[in-house]
């Protein structure tokens, strides 16, 4: 009898997240601390309010982290999955609050949603870009102008769209695995981009002149 009761009878991390849910909220929510394995030191803090969807805060992770959009994020509190529609208030989330980031692989059949693309991710070394207002059908070629154009990652707006090279892969790897790059002639969408997908940048950066300046040059000899 007594087993059949430990069965129907809610388990302790279940009575305590409701607990949780049911106390008064004593803090205003001002920021939480994400422990998820793609952090640098596996956690990471992050500016959140009661009026926030866990939508948006995923939408931030995924910027603030570089999760692709092959996998599928999941938000955990007490051990339970948070509803995307729901605001964090509603979970009496006080500042400083431990939420567990859980990544797993998207099905295929998810990521057909994902082919139209209006907005994609751009990294170059530590900085990353979101561009805007654009389609899978445009070129790479288009791409490039753009992020000269925007002055993205401190470029000459002037410098040769050779000068730019992106590369893509479907599986997160560091640049230097990368063989290839994109073809300028060739389509976004024609690489299996889905939306808001990294893609990596790589630039040849011009070296800088040195001064002809006698003054700069007596400088460097003290």
């Amino acid at each position: 009898m007594a087993f059949l009761d430990a069965l129907v009878s809610p388990s302790r991390v279940q009575r305590t997240w409701d607990l949780q849910r049911s106390a008064p909220t004593r803090l205003e929510l001002e920021h939480v601390l994400i422990r998820s394995l793609s952090a640098p030191n596996g956690n990471v803090q992050v500016e959140a309010s009661a009026s926030m969807t866990v939508k948006a805060l995923k939408t931030h992770l995924a910027h603030l982290l570089n999760v692709p959009p092959r996998k599928s994020m999941h938000l955990l509190w007490w051990g339970a999955q948070m509803d995307d529609n729901c605001e964090l208030g509603r979970y009496n989330i006080n500042t400083g609050a431990e939420l567990h980031l859980k990544l797993t692989t998207r099905p295929i059949s998810d990521l057909e949603g994902l082919r139209e693309i209006t907005q994609i991710r751009v990294r170059c070394d530590e900085s990353m870009i979101v561009i805007k207002e654009i389609s899978e059908h445009a070129t790479i070629l288009a791409l490039k102008k753009r992020l000269l154009v925007q002055n993205a990652f401190r470029l000459d707006p002037k410098a040769a769209v050779q000068s730019v090279r992106l590369f893509y892969s479907p599986v997160m790897t560091p640049l230097a695995t990368f063989a290839t790059p994109m073809e300028d002639e060739r389509t976004i969408g024609s690489y299996g981009v889905l939306e808001d997908d990294i893609m990596f940048c790589k630039c040849n950066r011009p070296v800088p002149a040195e001064s002809n300046d006698p003054k700069s040059a007596t400088s460097k000899k003290k």
